[in-house]
């Protein structure tokens, strides 16, 4: 797949997603072709302008990012002259539309993309939840190897749970890391400094983990056992929150 629908949750966390996998995809902000209401609406002429600078090949990155901020504010003609995108992007091209919801967007649009749902925020219970997943891995780091397995029992009872909280965890941790390594949307790197450090390693490893667990239950993999794997391989290195924040 081509074109990401990211919906749900509330701008800013739709934003950071799209950062998030942006750094996964390794794109330079010089590769990234972002796309935003000009006024209250996306035209045509808009589009046409965004679909000739993806055709340009990437600069100094492995692919191509093309971003559409409020994809709902697309006018009818605009969305139909991106559908050829949709059907056939241009080599090495990664889309990703963001909206609050698809409800506006032709079934054509919606059709031709993976539907990323990040849920609904209510208050603050989103960023209590997300907070609550980080601190139970946080916690396990400095549990013996029973308890953590504890935990697993309590958080694998479904696929669907499992599901749930590593898809949460990805993004805990993601938000974590950006924060404490200074990963921002202006630079698009890390530090030079940082690359080799303890912690940067650690971290690194702990996605990775939560990655493979995330392609492992979607592959129908036994939810216990993806996840006693990502909490027995966890160590007391893995994240210390300290003063950094992971909302």
């Amino acid at each position: 797949m081509h074109a990401y629908l990211i919906t749900g949750r509330t701008k800013e966390d739709r934003i950071n997603y799209i950062i998030n996998k942006q750094a996964e995809l390794k794109a330079s902000r010089f590769d990234a072709i972002t796309l935003a209401p000009t006024e209250e609406t996306i035209g045509i002429a808009n589009v046409r302008d965004f679909q000739g600078q993806l055709l340009l090949s990437p600069y100094n990155s492995p692919k191509k990012i093309g971003i559409i901020k409020d994809a709902h504010t697309m006018t009818v003609e605009a969305q139909n002259a991106l559908l050829k995108t949709l059907e056939e992007p241009p080599p090495r091209t990664v889309l990703f539309l963001e909206c609050s919801t698809n409800d506006t967007l032709l079934p054509t649009i919606v059709s031709r993309c993976q539907l990323i749902n990040l849920g609904v925020t209510t208050d603050n219970s989103d960023k209590n939840t997300l907070l609550l997943c980080f601190e139970t891995i946080e916690q396990a780091c400095a549990l013996p190897v029973g308890k953590r397995l504890a935990i697993v029992d309590e958080i694998a009872k479904t696929r669907e749970d499992a599901k749930q909280w590593v898809e949460l965890a990805i993004f805990s941790v993601r938000n974590h890391m950006l924060r404490r390594y200074g990963f921002t949307e202006k630079t698009g790197t890390l530090p030079s400094d940082l690359h080799n450090s303890q912690f940067m390693i650690h971290d690194s490893r702990l996605l990775r983990s939560l990655l493979t667990a995330q392609a492992q239950l979607s592959a129908n993999v036994t939810p216990k056992l993806v996840l006693d794997t990502v909490f027995l391989s966890l160590s007391n290195t893995h994240i210390t929150t300290q003063s950094h924040s992971v909302l």
